[in-house]
């Protein structure tokens, strides 16, 4: 039988490493990066504008209102205290207190909202994925865009990708990855499109046994247009 985890910290994956290692015989997927993937899915997606990738930086904005039940909270109050979050700067893993200033995340507004440094597991497989040198990701909780138009709240990404795009020329594009009900439905999709390549919902033979990341497994463009399919606005920005 296929597993899959979507809560598990950076720090916290040694038990599960030692479950596939003992019993190899089913496919493992560690799907705790970023919505259950759907930051490196959109991240693998944009990449193919480039020949090569230097960086990858990713910002996720959490409305406050949008956290979810105590099961949630508990991940992410348990998540957010680890004594340090990882991530890939210029080639060199670095090791950040936990809950350090990080950059600044830019809602999709233009307003600036402090953020920390946070490390799901899109900062150590996207580097494999991409070959980025540098690979960083910000988080911050706070009022989304829509919800402080007075609207629903959604759950905002953004993506910077640095580096030799296919015409030649060397540069830096930004996306958007926005979803007007929050992050739950971005999330569960996510985790559907994953058990359905698992299990071979989707008409292919089910996957082998293997330790997988969320885009090992569901192919990038076809799971960008069922995000847009399920309500979610993914562009360049400008």
């Amino acid at each position: 039988m296929p597993y899959l985890s979507v809560s598990t910290g950076i720090q916290e994956i040694g038990p599960e490493i030692a479950l596939y290692a003992h019993k190899a015989t089913a496919p493992f997927l560690l799907g705790s990066s970023w919505l259950g993937g759907a930051a490196s899915l959109a991240v693998v997606h944009f990449a193919r504008q480039f020949e090569t990738v230097d960086s990858v930086e990713i910002t996720a904005l959490l409305d406050e209102h949008d956290m979810g039940g105590p099961a949630a909270q508990a991940d992410f109050n348990r998540l957010t205290m680890m004594s340090s979050t990882l991530g890939l700067e210029s080639g060199k893993w670095q090791w950040k207190p936990s809950g350090e200033q990080g950059r600044s995340v830019t809602s999709v507004d233009g307003r600036q909202i402090p953020g920390l440094s946070y490390a799901p597991f899109d900062v150590f497989s996207l580097p494999v994925t991409t070959g980025a040198e540098t690979v960083l990701f910000d988080f911050a909780l706070g009022e989304t865009a829509s919800h402080r138009r007075g609207e629903h709240f959604s759950t905002e990404i953004t993506i910077a990708i640095s580096g030799r795009k296919k015409d030649g020329t060397t540069g830096r594009s930004h996306y958007e990855f926005v979803h007007p009900a929050g992050q739950a439905p971005v999330t569960a999709l996510a985790v559907a499109l994953a058990v359905e390549r698992l299990t071979g919902l989707d008409g292919k033979a089910p996957t082998a046994p293997g330790l997988y990341f969320a885009e090992m497994l569901v192919e990038a463009d076809y799971a960008i247009k069922r995000f847009k399919e399920f309500g979610a606005s993914i562009t360049q920005a400008a």
